[in-house]
C-alpha cells in the first residue's frame, strides 16, 4: 500500500466511475484499475462492486474510506503547516542565546527583525543558557539558530562571528585593586575569584588569559551569567 493508491482510492470512491476518476487523476484507466486491484489484494477484501455501468463502494470500502480521508486530510494539514514553517515570510524560529544577551542584545535584534514588513508573520521562542547547553540544543534541533560566546570546531555546525566585546575585571569599590586605573593580570594572584562556570563559553578564554601570566585563580564561587557575578 502506498500514498498514491490511497489518493486513487479516494478519487474513485468520490466519482464512482473508473473513466472519470482516471481523467481527474491524469492516469490511464487500466493503471487505475490495476492499482485498485493490487490494493484490494493487499487488504484481502473487495472495496468496489459493479453498479450497472458504474461502480460503488462495498461496505468494506465505506469502512476503509473513513480512515483514508482522515489520514490524507492529516497529511495535507501537515504539508501545509510545514510549508508555512519553512516559508521565509511566515513560520516560527527557536532562538537560543547566552544569558548576557537577554537584557539588551536579543530584544534589540528581534525589534530590528520585525521592522521588515516581510517578517511580520514570523514568531519566536527564546531559550537562554550557557554556551555548552546552547550548542547541545542546536545539535538536537531544539533550536534553529544560536548566539554563543565562543567558536567550537564542529563538523555539524557553522559558526559566524557577529560581535566583539571586551573582557573586563570587576571588583568591589573597597577592593585594593579598585584604586588602580589599570592593572596587570599578575596582580590578581592571591585574591579570591568569582568566575563563570565551566559550561560557559567565556570560561576557557579567562582560564587561558590567567595561565599566560602563571596565575592559578582561587575560585570561591561559579555562576552562569554576568549579572549574578556583579
Amino acid at each position: 500500500m502506498n500514498l498514491k493508491q490511497l489518493y486513487y482510492f479516494k478519487m474513485l470512491a468520490k466519482t464512482e466511475h473508473m473513466t472519470q476518476a482516471a481523467e481527474q487523476l491524469s492516469i490511464t484507466q487500466p493503471s487505475l484499475s490495476h492499482s485498485m486491484t493490487e490494493l484490494e489484494k493487499e487488504l484481502g477484501t473487495f472495496l468496489f462492486e459493479k453498479n450497472g455501468r458504474n461502480i460503488r463502494l462495498t461496505k468494506y470500502g465505506h469502512f476503509f474510506l473513513s480512515y483514508v480521508e482522515r489520514s490524507l486530510n492529516e497529511l495535507e494539514h501537515g504539508e501545509k503547516a510545514l510549508k508555512e514553517l519553512v516559508s521565509p515570510d511566515r513560520g516560527h524560529i527557536d532562538l537560543a542565546f547566552i544569558y548576557t544577551l537577554g537584557p539588551y542584545f536579543a530584544p534589540l535584534l528581534l525589534k530590528e527583525f520585525q521592522t521588515i514588513d516581510a517578517h511580520q508573520n514570523i514568531s519566536f521562542s527564546f531559550y537562554q543558557g550557557n554556551t555548552k547547553n546552547i550548542i547541545k540544543s542546536l545539535k538536537a534541533e531544539q533550536s534553529d539558530i544560536a548566539i554563543c560566546s565562543m567558536i567550537t570546531p564542529d563538523d555539524q555546525l557553522h559558526f559566524e562571528p557577529i560581535a566583539e566585546e571586551e573582557i573586563v575585571l570587576i571588583v568591589p569599590l573597597d577592593h585594593p585593586l579598585a584604586y588602580f586605573d589599570e592593572i596587570d593580570l599578575k596582580n590578581t594572584a592571591g585574591y579570591p575569584f568569582i568566575s563563570f562556570n565551566k559550561k560557559s563559553g567565556i570560561r576557557p578564554m579567562i582560564d587561558a588569559m590567567l595561565a599566560e601570566v602563571n596565575v592559578v585563580p582561587s575560585i570561591v564561587c561559579e555562576v552562569e551569567e554576568d549579572h549574578t557575578m556583579a
